[in-house]
């Protein structure tokens, strides 16, 4: 077991290097806050790169040897960090004692195939095997609050969709707040990446996937047909969706609400709306 006592450290100053997208995207690797957390990204097959532990909550081998059998993997590189380093490192104001440098699943982009192949992996059955039925999607129009991007996952994942949408401008996914808010479902759902909302459409037309924009004014969810193959899209929290989403979705939906209340949170309106599509799947 080592202890690191400086700031200047390398392995410290690359996993603070991780706080931000970029550090994220160029070093293949993201942080995560909590035994909790990590545990949920190694039972999804996430391998650990390094894992460091508060020293005040970690003073005897028996301490950390409990943490070890608690699920933190044995043959992972763990160090020992003084409480004013690790804090500094910790992305909350009363941070968990355990963080861990994960390494970042690789981006898969949006196609036909991909979808596909999510699905089947999601579903657990084999790649030769037919078509799923009733395909469920999510699409995040460049959605930039992390906590609806974390409470779309987290619902997409508990009601069975089949994956989840991000455009290029969307809340990554591996960020620690996204991570946060929706808990082990970001390491367990499938997300596929697109450039663009036109790409997005050709894929969901070519796949033979119905759109379904959520949208102020719609019609009300409940009246809407949602079951079947159909990938709700839903827009950036200040300016909405992108029009060629708007204008070549089979129908827009919404949430119904008395006069007084504004709008929902994208991330409520959104979950609404995906167990309305599952419920009408379980019915047919």
């Amino acid at each position: 077991m080592k202890r690191i006592s400086s700031r200047t450290n390398p392995s410290i100053k690359s996993a603070l290097k991780l706080r931000t997208r970029k550090g994220r995207d160029v070093n293949n690797a993201f942080l995560a806050e909590g035994d909790i957390l990590i545990n949920e990204a190694l039972k999804s097959g996430i391998r650990p790169i390094q894992i460091f532990l508060r020293e005040d909550d970690f003073s005897s081998d028996e301490e950390i040897s409990s943490a070890v059998a608690a699920g933190l993997p044995a043959d992972a590189d763990i160090a020992l960090l003084p409480k004013a380093i690790f804090n500094g490192l910790a992305m909350t104001e009363t941070p968990q004692p355990v963080i861990a440098v994960l390494e970042k699943p690789a981006a898969v982009m949006l196609s036909p195939d991909t979808l596909l192949k999510a699905a089947r992996t999601r579903r657990g059955i084999a790649a030769e095997a037919r078509r799923p039925d009733s395909l469920s999607l999510v699409v995040l129009d460049r959605l930039q609050d992390p906590g609806n991007v974390g409470t779309i996952l987290r619902s997409a994942d508990a009601a069975s969709f089949d994956a989840v949408v991000a455009l290029a401008g969307t809340a990554d996914v591996f960020s620690p707040k996204v991570c946060r808010a929706a808990a082990g479902s970001a390491f367990r759902m499938p997300v596929l990446y697109a450039k663009n909302a036109e790409e997005t459409m050709a894929v969901l037309v070519n796949a033979g996937i119905t759109p379904v924009a959520l949208q102020m004014g719609g019609t009300p969810f409940t009246d809407a047909e949602l079951s079947g193959d159909t990938a709700l899209i839903v827009g950036n929290e200040g300016e909405g969706l992108q029009p060629v989403f708007i204008k070549k979705s089979k129908l827009t939906v919404s949430v119904p609400m008395q006069d007084e209340v504004e709008s929902l949170n994208v991330g409520v309106a959104a979950s609404v709306v995906m167990y309305e599509k599952i419920r009408q799947d379980k019915s047919i």
